[in-house]
């Protein structure tokens, strides 16, 4: 018996992962059509200023800025650049009227990790200026579930192109995949100041394979009290 599920349990990992489905959404209404549940991190009540990253931990998120630069909460007086107002998220310097310092050059490089994984996770990106900004789903081994780059040009693109940064798009992934964390990766230090908005998740289940498998072990379980 104990073969029998040992095979069972390749195989279905195997399968799981194999006919993984992740679909990619630079629509934000449809991104909300296909989920439910979302919890939604966005910064308007939180007050200007610098972050310890753990601020939001009780609602399942963590921020941390991999190059161990600030976090900070704020937005350019009268932009267009976020999915809702007044603020963002960025390493970049605000004053106290919420007025971007473009004399700050850190990269963007932020890592949002959720305390517990989702299947359903997005964001809106702001501010995107001529350097790329790059944004990946990751599993908690780190390996890329999803990825894009996004550039001033992008078709997927709100607001001004060219060479004026109020833009701002929305990126998401649905997924039976178990996402961990949201990554950003700002390809130069262009001080574009990049700015996040509404980082948004639900809370992941099992995938199909797992839930086959806890029903074997449960089975397991039943047959071996029958018979001592």
């Amino acid at each position: 018996m104990k073969n029998i599920i040992f095979a069972l349990s390749i195989v279905l990992f195997g399968v799981s992962s194999t006919f993984a489905i992740t679909t990619e959404f630079f629509n934000h209404s449809s991104f909300l059509n296909n989920t439910s549940d979302l919890t939604v991190i966005g910064f308007d009540s939180t007050p200007r200023g610098t972050l310890q990253g753990n601020e939001f931990q009780s609602d399942g998120l963590l921020i941390t800025h991999r190059d161990g630069d600030q976090i900070v909460v704020g937005i350019d007086t009268g932009s267009n650049t976020l999915n809702s107002f007044a603020n963002g998220l960025s390493s970049s310097f605000y004053d106290a009227a919420g007025n971007r310092s473009f004399t700050n050059s850190v990269q963007d490089n932020f890592d949002f990790t959720l305390i517990q994984t989702a299947n359903s996770a997005g964001l809106f990106i702001g501010n995107i200026g001529p350097g790329s900004t790059s944004v990946q789903f990751l599993r908690a081994d780190l390996s890329v579930i999803a990825e894009e780059t996004f550039l001033q040009t992008n078709v997927n693109l709100i607001g001004s192109t060219g060479g004026d940064f109020n833009n701002r798009i929305f990126y998401g992934v649905v997924t039976d995949e178990q996402i961990a964390i949201i990554r950003t990766i700002e390809g130069s230090n262009d001080s574009d100041g990049i700015l996040y908005d509404d980082i948004q998740f639900d809370v992941g289940v099992p995938e199909p394979g797992s839930w086959i498998l806890i029903s074997l072990g449960l089975g397991t379980f039943l047959l071996k009290r029958r018979s001592i």
